[in-house]
Formats: C-alpha cells, sequence, structure tokens
C-alpha cells in the first residue's frame, strides 16, 4: 500500500509550508513546527531562498562570524542536525554543500508573492493600466503579504545574514508597495472608494512620509465627503516630515492641501454637516457604575488594579459577559483616586461628540477643566481634534494629584479619527494621569512604547476568567444552589471561566431537582445562553462575518486555509479572506482561543460554538450542512490530516468517503498510535458495509483485538474469511492472509495457547508481501513477546532487537519504543535493573530523535521508569511517571499495559503507606481483567500483586482463601509450570503469613535452581529473601544470614531498594544481625543504607 511504500523510505512525504512575510511560520502536515533555535530557522529561510546547493563553508562563515572556522563548522553541523530533527528527511546534505529538497510539496509564501506579484505585468494592457482580473490577483498578494519579510527575527551576531535579510526585506516591501499603488488606483477607477481607502492607508503604514501615497488617501477621502480626515491626513504628513527631516512637504501636495482646504471651506460656508455643532449630553454616560452587592469579591483582578496608579495606560480586555464593567466598579468603591467616568456607545464615533463627553466627563476632577477646549469647539472655524486636545491637556496637566479616566465600552469606537485622538492623548499625557479602557476588542492603538516602558497594565480574558475557587463562591454562596465539587468543576469546564455562562446556569438551575443531569447537557443552546450570545456578539457583527461564523462552527479547529475550503466561491469572491476574519475575530475577543503562539491555529469557545451550531440549521440544510463537512474533510484528507477528515466525513454521513479513508489510511494511523481514536469513528459505518469489504473486517478485528475484545474480533475474522474464500480474484489476498493469522496469534496468545500463537505468527510471515513493513514489524514485536511470555528469553531478545533495528532503520516510532519496553520488563525480570533503565532512556530519547508527538508510545515509557524508580525506591519521582503514563495510556489504549500500569501504582502507592490509593489502583487492575481479554503477562502479575496487598493490609484471610484455591487449580493432573512461578511465590508468602514457615521453605526452595536456571535473578532474589525471612521465623538465623547475603550479593550491583524494604520489620532484624557478621565493604555500606531507609520509611 501507499503507506508502506512511504516507510520503507524511511520518513512520510508531507507539505512542507513555509511563512516568511510577516512572523516567520513553518508548518508541515498542516502543524506549526518548532524549529530550536533562531539560527535554524535563519538557516532554512537562506537555503529556502537559495534553490541551489549552498556551500558548507560559506554558510559557517555567514551565520558564524567569531573567526574560528572549525568552531563555525562545528556550529553549522549541530544547527544542521536540529533541523533535520524538526524536518526530517527535507534537508538535503553532503561533505561539502547543504540544500533544502525541491519538490511539488514545497511551498513558500515568498514565491507565491512574486509569482502573484509578476502576473499583472504579463496582460495584453500597458503596465501602468489595472484591470479588474489585475485586482483579483492583487488581492492574492495582500492575503500572502502578513508582515515584512521575517518580522521578529534578529540574529544581531550575523551581521551577513543581517544584510542579506535587510536586502530581501526592501526589496519584497517595495513591491508590496507598488500592489497597494495599484490596488488603491485600481479601486479609485473602478468607484469602489471604501476598498481604495483601505488599500491607501495599508500604502501609507508602510512608509508614513510617503507623499504619492498621502495624496492618493487624501484625493479619496475628499471624493468620499471625509474632508477633515483629507486635511487631517496633510496635517499629520506636514508635522512628520517637520520632525523627521525638517522639511515642508512637496509642492504638489501643497496644492491638493488647498483645493481640498477651499471646498471643505466652501462646503462649511453653504452648511456642511461636518461644521462643528453642539451636541446634547446624556448624563447617564458619565455615571459611575456600582457594583452588585450579591456578587463574588474579585480580590486578587482589584489587587492588580492597584497598579493603576503606577501606569499611563491600563486596558481591560476581553469578550461580552465577562465582568469588566463590574471588576471596575468594584476597585472604584475601594480605590481614593478621582475617577472620571464615561461610557461609550456607537455615537461617539463622531470626534467632536466624542470630545465633548470626554470633556464633561473630566469636569468631575476639576470644574475648570476644558474650558478653552470647548471655546475652540464653538469656534464657527472648523478645528482639528488634536488642537482641542492639545488645549485639553494642557488642563489637564495643571491639575494636583493623580486622577484617573474610565473609557467603558471601547470597542464601539471605529472611527478612525477618535483613535487617533486617543493616540494623540497617549503620546502627551500627563504624569498624574492615569487612563483606564474597558473594551471587548483589543484598541487599534500604537501601545508598543508604554509596553516597553512598563507604562501599561493588562487585563485579559485569561485573567478575568472564574477561578474555580470564584466559581464555587458564585454558584453556592452568591447563587446558594449547593452543588457537588464535580458538579462545579463540569460547569466551570463547560463555561471556561466565561462569568455571564456561569450566570445563565445558575439562573437554569434555580429550583431544579435533577441538577446533575441539567449540568451534563448545559451547552450554548441553553435559552439564556443563547439569548445573550446573538444579541450581543452575533447580531452585532456584518452579515459576512456572522455567515463564516456560522459556517466554520463545523471545525474543531480552525485556520485561515481551512476554512477558506469551506466558504463558498460568492464568499470568497467578496474579496474577504478567512485569515483576515480571523484576526479580525481575536482582535475583537469574539470568543476566539488561539491554540498555538504562532496564530495559526484557533478554536471557538465552547459554549460560543454551541450556539453556532444550533443556529447553522437556520441558515443552511441538512444537505449544505453535509456539503461544509465534506469540503472540511477533503481538505483534511488533502494536508494528512486523516483523522479529521475521518471525523467528518462521518458527520456528512458519506459512507463511501468514509469507507475509502479508513481502508486508505488505517494501518498509516494505527502505525501513528491513533488506533484508539480510530475505533470511534469506524462505530458509524453499518455493520453490513464492513462485512462486504474484507479489508475493513480485518481492520475491525484488528481493533477489536488490540483493545481484548475477543469475541467481537472473531466474528469479524470470520466475516473476512467469508469474503476471500467468496473471490479468488481479489489481488491481494495473500496480504489479507498475512494480517488475518496475526490477528488470530494475538487473539490465541491472550486466551492462554503461546505455542499456538508462535504458529500462527509463523504462517503470517509465510503470506507476508514484499515490502509490507508494517506487518513485518507488527509480527517480529510479537514474536519476540510471545517468546518472553514462554520464558524463552534468548530467542525472546533476537527477535525484539532484530524489530527494534528494523523499526530504527524505517523511522517506526511505535514498534520500536514497545520492542525496547518489552526487552526492558525482560531485563528487569532477569535482575538487570541498570540495563532495563537504559533501554527505557533509549527508547525516550528515540519519541524525541523522532518528534516527541506519539504520546501513547510515551506512556510506556513512563510505566516502565516509574517501576526502575520505585524498585530504587524514588517513590515520588516513579507516581509522577506513573501519574504522567496513565494520563496517556488511553491513547495507547492496550488494556494490558494498562493494568501492568495500575500494578505499578499499587507498588508505590503501598510504599508511601497510601492504602486507600493502593486499593483503588488494584481494583481498577482487576476489573479490566475481569472485562477484557489481555496477554497472559498482565493475568499472571494481577493475583501476586493482590495477595501482597492483602498481607500488607493485614487481610489474611482473604490471602489464605486464594491460597486454598490453588489445591483445586493446580492438581496433580494440572501441575504448575513456568507461567506459574510468580504465584508460586505468592503462595510462598502466604505460607509464610499463616507462621508455615517449613511449608514455605520447602516451596522456595524447588523455585531457587529453576528461576537460577531461567536467568530470572530478578526473581531469584525475591525467592531468596523470602526464603531467609522464613528460615529466620524458623530460628535458623545462620542459614538466614547466608541466604539473604546471597540475594544481597545479587541486588546490590543493580540497585535494588524496595524488594527488601516491602519486607518491614522481619527485614530490619534479619539486616541487624547480618551487619554484625562478615560482609565485603561494599555489601556492609548496602546493608546500612537498607537500615536507614528502613528507618526513615
Amino acid at each position: 500500500m501507499i503507506f508502506h511504500e512511504r516507510w520503507r523510505k524511511g520518513w512520510l512525504v508531507e507539505t512542507l509550508r513555509l511563512h516568511w512575510l510577516g512572523h516567520p511560520l513553518v508548518e508541515l502536515k498542516g502543524k506549526p513546527v518548532k524549529l530550536e533555535t533562531r539560527k535554524a530557522a535563519a538557516l532554512l529561510v537562506y537555503l529556502s531562498l537559495n534553490p541551489g546547493e549552498c556551500q558548507r563553508e560559506g554558510l559557517a562563515t555567514m551565520f558564524w562570524q567569531e573567526g574560528n572556522q572549525h568552531k563555525a563548522l562545528a556550529n553549522l553541523r549541530r544547527t544542521l542536525s536540529s533541523l533535520n530533527n524538526s524536518l526530517p528527511g527535507w534537508i538535503e546534505a553532503n561533505r561539502e554543500t547543504i540544500s533544502l529538497k525541491r519538490n511539488g510539496r514545497l511551498w513558500m509564501d515568498v514565491e507565491d508573492f512574486e509569482q502573484v506579484f509578476s502576473q499583472p505585468n504579463q496582460h495584453g494592457h500597458s503596465e501602468k493600466e489595472t484591470c479588474e482580473d489585475c485586482l483579483s490577483i492583487l488581492d492574492k498578494a495582500v492575503e500572502l503579504y502578513r508582515g515584512d519579510f521575517l518580522d521578529g527575527l534578529n540574529l544581531g551576531d550575523s551581521p551577513s545574514f543581517d544584510e542579506w535579510q535587510l536586502f530581501q526585506r526592501d526589496g519584497l516591501r517595495q513591491e508590496f508597495a507598488d500592489v497597494l499603488q495599484r490596488l488603491t488606483s485600481g479601486y479609485s477607477k473602478l468607484g469602489q472608494r471604501d476598498r481604495a481607502i483601505l488599500f491607501a492607508r495599508r500604502w501609507m503604514v508602510l512608509d508614513r512620509l510617503n507623499e504619492s501615497a498621502c495624496r492618493a488617501l487624501m484625493d479619496l477621502y475628499a471624493r468620499s465627503g471625509q474632508w477633515a480626515a483629507a486635511l487631517h491626513q496633510y496635517e499629520e504628513l506636514a508635522r512628520l516630515l517637520k520632525e523627521q527631516t525638517g522639511l515642508a512637504p512637496e509642492a504638489e501636495t501643497r496644492r491638493l492641501y488647498e483645493q481640498i482646504k477651499g471646498r471643505n471651506d466652501a462646503k462649511r460656508d453653504a452648511g456642511s454637516p461636518e461644521q462643528p455643532v453642539s451636541f446634547p449630553l446624556l448624563k447617564t454616560k458619565l455615571y459611575i457604575h456600582t457594583a452588585p452587592v450579591s456578587r463574588v469579591v474579585r480580590s486578587r483582578l482589584v489587587e492588580c488594579l492597584g497598579e493603576v496608579e503606577k501606569k499611563a495606560l491600563t486596558v481591560i480586555s476581553a469578550p461580552a459577559g465577562f465582568g469588566k464593567t463590574t471588576l471596575l466598579a468594584e476597585w472604584i468603591a475601594q480605590t481614593s483616586l478621582p475617577i472620571a467616568w464615561l461610557s461609550l456607545d456607537k455615537g461617539d464615533n463622531d470626534p467632536y461628540r466624542f470630545l465633548s463627553y470626554l470633556i464633561s466627563a473630566l469636569e468631575s476632577i476639576n470644574e475648570g477643566i476644558g474650558v478653552e477646549a470647548r471655546r475652540i469647539m464653538q469656534s464657527p472655524q472648523f478645528m482639528a481634534p488634536h488642537i482641542i486636545l492639545a488645549s485639553l491637556m494642557n488642563d489637564l496637566g495643571k491639575v494636583t494629584g493623580p486622577f484617573v479616566l474610565v473609557l467603558d465600552d471601547y470597542q464601539f469606537i471605529t472611527e478612525q479619527a477618535v483613535h487617533e485622538t486617543m493616540a494623540y492623548m497617549l503620546d502627551h499625557i500627563p504624569s498624574n494621569m492615569h487612563l483606564v479602557i474597558s473594551t471587548r476588542a483589543d484598541p487599534p492603538l500604537q501601545l508598543g512604547r508604554l509596553r516597553a516602558n512598563d507604562q501599561m497594565l493588562e487585563l485579559r480574558t485569561h485573567d478575568l476568567r472564574f477561578t474555580p475557587e470564584e466559581a464555587t463562591e458564585f454558584l453556592n454562596t452568591v447563587m446558594r444552589l449547593g452543588l457537588s465539587v464535580e458538579e462545579i468543576e463540569t460547569l466551570e469546564m463547560r463555561t471556561e471561566g466565561w462569568v455571564v455562562g456561569l450566570k445563565m446556569a445558575a439562573l437554569s438551575l434555580k429550583g431544579r431537582e435533577n441538577a446533575g443531569e441539567f449540568i451534563h447537557a448545559f451547552s450554548g443552546s441553553n435559552r439564556y445562553v443563547l439569548d445573550y450570545l446573538v444579541e450581543e456578539v452575533l447580531k452585532r457583527q456584518p452579515v459576512h462575518v456572522q455567515n463564516f461564523l456560522l459556517h466554520t462552527s463545523v471545525l474543531e479547529k480552525l485556520s485561515g486555509p481551512l476554512c477558506n475550503a469551506l466558504m463558498s466561491e460568492d464568499w470568497k469572491q467578496s474579496g474577504e479572506t478567512s485569515q483576515a476574519i480571523l484576526e479580525y475575530l481575536e482582535r475583537g475577543n469574539l470568543f476566539l482561543i488561539s491554540l498555538d503562539d504562532e496564530r495559526v491555529w484557533y478554536r471557538y469557545h465552547h459554549l460560543f460554538a454551541d450556539l453556532l451550531r444550533v443556529r447553522l440549521p437556520t441558515s443552511l440544510d441538512a444537505q449544505g450542512i453535509a456539503q461544509l463537512h465534506i469540503r472540511a474533510a477533503d481538505w483534511h484528507g488533502q494536508n494528512g490530516s486523516t483523522l479529521e477528515a475521518i471525523h467528518h466525513a462521518s458527520l456528512a454521513a458519506d459512507d463511501g468517503r468514509l469507507e475509502r479513508l479508513i481502508e486508505q489510511n488505517y494501518l498509516e494511523l494505527v502505525s501513528r498510535g491513533e488506533q484508539s481514536w480510530l475505533r470511534y469513528w469506524k462505530g458509524t459505518l453499518s455493520r453490513e458495509l464492513v462485512y462486504r469489504k474484507p479489508w475493513l473486517s480485518i481492520y475491525e478485528a484488528y481493533s477489536h483485538a488490540w483493545f481484548g475484545e475477543l469475541d467481537q474480533a472473531d466474528a469479524f475474522l470470520r466475516a473476512a474469511e467469508k469474503c476471500i474464500q467468496s473471490d479468488n480474484r481479489l489481488a491481494d489476498r495473500n496480504a489479507m492472509l498475512g494480517h488475518m493469522n496475526y490477528i488470530k496469534c494475538r487473539v490465541v496468545a491472550m486466551r492462554g495457547d503461546l505455542s499456538r500463537a508462535i504458529e500462527l505468527n509463523l504462517a503470517a510471515r509465510e503470506f507476508l508481501p514484499l515490502g509490507n513493513l508494517a506487518l513485518e514489524l507488527d509480527l517480529g514485536i510479537t514474536l519476540g513477546y510471545l517468546h518472553f511470555l514462554n520464558g524463552d528469553y534468548s530467542q525472546a531478545s533476537q527477535f525484539l532487537n532484530e524489530t527494534i533495528r528494523l523499526g530504527r532503520s524505517v523511522g517506526a516510532v511505535l514498534n520500536t519504543v514497545a520492542g525496547y519496553c518489552i526487552l526492558a520488563r525482560l531485563f528487569f525480570i532477569q535482575g538487570k535493573l541498570n540495563q532495563s533503565n537504559e533501554l527505557y532512556h533509549r527508547a525516550s530519547e528515540w519519541v524525541q530523535e523522532t518528534g516527541g508527538q506519539h504520546l501513547g508510545a510515551s506512556s510506556l515509557i513512563e510505566i516502565g521508569l516509574a517501576d526502575v524508580l520505585c524498585e530504587r525506591n524514588k517513590l515520588e519521582a516513579a507516581l509522577i511517571h506513573a501519574n504522567k503514563g496513565l494520563d496517556l495510556l488511553p491513547l495507547w489504549g492496550k488494556a494490558d499495559d494498562l493494568v501492568l500500569a495500575y500494578i505499578t501504582v499499587t507498588r508505590i502507592e503501598l510504599a508511601r503507606s497510601n492504602r486507600r490509593g493502593a486499593t483503588e489502583a488494584m481494583q481498577k487492575a482487576l476489573d479490566i481483567i475481569q472485562t477484557t481479554g489481555v496477554f497472559p503477562e498482565a493475568r499472571r502479575a494481577v493475583e501476586p500483586a493482590q495477595v501482597k496487598l492483602w498481607l500488607a493490609l493485614g487481610d489474611i484471610r482473604s490471602a489464605s482463601r486464594w491460597a486454598a484455591s490453588l489445591r483445586e487449580r493446580f492438581g496433580p493432573e494440572n501441575p504448575f509450570a513456568f507461567e506459574h512461578e510468580v504465584t508460586q511465590i505468592a503462595q510462598a508468602r502466604v505460607l509464610l503469613a499463616q507462621n508455615k514457615p517449613n511449608e514455605s521453605i520447602r516451596l522456595l526452595s524447588s523455585l531457587v535452581e529453576i528461576a537460577r536456571s531461567g536467568g530470572r535473578m530478578g526473581k531469584l532474589i525475591e525467592i531468596l529473601i523470602l526464603k531467609a525471612l522464613a528460615m529466620q521465623t524458623m530460628g535458623d538465623t545462620d542459614q538466614a544470614a547466608i541466604t539473604l547475603t546471597k540475594g544481597l550479593s545479587l541486588a546490590e550491583p543493580e540497585g535494588y531498594m524496595r524488594i527488601f524494604l516491602d519486607e518491614g520489620k522481619p527485614m530490619i532484624k534479619l539486616l541487624k544481625r547480618l551487619k554484625t557478621s562478615k560482609l565485603t565493604p561494599q555489601l556492609k555500606d548496602y546493608v546500612n543504607r537498607l537500615l536507614e531507609a528502613l528507618a526513615s520509611s
């Protein structure tokens, strides 16, 4: 299959996307790649834009100019290794040269931008002309140009690269300016002045001293009737030119200014609507809000606002309903600072109206404030807002003592002239004045200088969310609902700390008896939540944004390209881009949450997503919604996100597409450890369809066998056999038979017939298709495991090591890690604790070398390390690893490993004297064994662990009942075999607890040589310890000392601890007696360490 071809090459073929315009971003398989160092990023940039082979020495000199060429080349090798780890298979290198692999799967925004930039020049018209097709093409160039080349990436110690980077940046920036100029001119000629102004503004931002851009923008403003904006644009240019160059604007610019000014004067004389007027002021907009009496006191946030007096600006920015205004009211009630308050609305977008209210609000600080400013405003001659503001700022500077101006609901301000007024105020703010802006959307103000000078305080959504403690106080103290901890946690997680969301839930819960059911079902479809979000958020958005929100609500995660794939052609042709909408939503705090630092992937707030999905059927019928899922499935399929593609195909109820996706990608998903996720979506296929498709039946059987559902696996295997027998023309018949025998070998092994399982494994190899490395690795790892279960450690080691070598050579992470972990457990049984520990660490390094994304496989390593650490008495570290492993094991899904993990936790918790934790972990292991098929390793481990727990808890009765049952299970016709060794050791423990040392010694003596000859030194140490304790009980202290010394000699080099410590007081007595005997210095030191550990525990 395709997957096997990719695997044989040693790396998976993925699309590499390089975004160098704006903040650098590297995507592989649709997901951001984090490069380890800035030098690595810079090297990748240089290689990508130099299509030929680059000489190693030249690169070393460019990036490391410390003068030592040998050291520079060494640095280059390390950086190259880092790049290879991040982007396996994409860097080509030999002794002399380095290059980036060039193929159809490499995409760069710079190349696309250059191509798009040149296309209009290939049209038949003059280069100075711009047709509608040109505009459409140039729009794409604007979409690609996210920002300046490598914005934010500076090396500092590599001047050659910096010089090259600056050259590239200037060239691209000039090309972008040309694009904006042509778009401004083109849309202006088409009469689309709003879009022309949009591009002219962006052109102006590139270079604020560019007079061509300034003239174009002035002319567009004037033609649109925005006379004040046109004049202000000139005045701002004149101010900047004077400050930075000492020059005046060009004659052409001055002439345009005089023409516009003359027309504006004529308009004003004729009664222009731009003439300043006096506005009737609504006094309630100036009233300071008061906090509700019944509320959650937000002490931590009020304490943060105590810093307001130390900052020029405080911004409180969060979506609707996060308690911004209430928080300010609570803080104001506690502060001694004078407060001026202004609640803003849409009407305040008129600069004169805004200034009128601003002056009125500030009059509450001092009645004399703004007198001259009002006089200027009432003058018949039009005055620029910044002139009025300058007068006002002069008055504010005369105020004695600090004061605060609060602007609430700043999100209503959209007019650039008002934003510029605020920017002017911040640039000239008096030291005694402190501005507080509360808003649902970040204000478009240049705040970098204030941040850099530590003159800005910010509270954002994550700060304003209710903490679990605040949620508890609100629901149970304020609302008096009496909810349980679990119910509060569920609500807090569902609402993501959204204050109004919790209030809506609380209102709905009032008087309900079935609170738990309601909380479980609480979503954005709740009538209170729905009404609030519709009125406060959805309806306030433009129609095209509403459509975007509704259509993209079918997605769990959003990115610009993915959202583009969902939107209709009409929507795309309107000139909108999904990335621009996402950035708008993020800036506006519209319940969009960023999932990465690069701002590539997002998701909607859970409740907002629920609302959108409830509303979606009002704009699209079922077929339309299914089409959205199909588009999403196709995009994910093309971009390598197979699980997401399967998910959307299932939601579209497209069985054909779902079947193809599963059939084509199942083995690849299994190789990536994603069978746990795949299982859910396979369940949406009809049983009849699966039964008709042999590969689907085989994959279903594999899935059920993996999860220990043996009867279901048998049923699907029978269905597959029936399909194969009924059609002799199947091209991949042998491959099917090979997979079926492999699955059968696992099922048979879990039922305990290891000999038959080995036969089936070998039979599967006979049908192994050439080059099918996935099945070859599965068979190899399983055969090694079967020999391990059989006690044939030599054969097991051989097959496991062969599989590990093959797995590493082709980059197969999961089988390689599984091989390492089984081999490590084998070493553990052999008493080779050091080698076991080393193998777990080697497996961990392998996962990291291959990208560190295989979390399911990592769970096996974590549990294995917990085992080793527990034996070495590092209990806290062991518990951390064990818990991490348990968190990750659901991604792995295998019941056996979950049982072994719980047994490890049982031992750790018992050693920590946490009897309850040990009992709970043991019960979970037992529950799995009783309901699920598992391999013999897990089944054998449960009983001895249960016996040790009983004895530790003093429950000799249960341990004795278990020992008595052994007589029925293992009579003369069914004697003990190798696999029952651990059971016999547990039986010896019970005999010792029953004060039957003679019987215990007799049983243990029969096990000594068997364990020694089988190489199970770990078990031999335990046998010798128990035998020594039994001898001590009989009073034979000399033989007890001799026997224990043998165990100590085996255990000391490997660092065993718990195997002795778990025996408690009897072991202390024996070790103290042994301490006085003749021991080697090494063993004497070991005994002392054990006694110290026993004393402390």
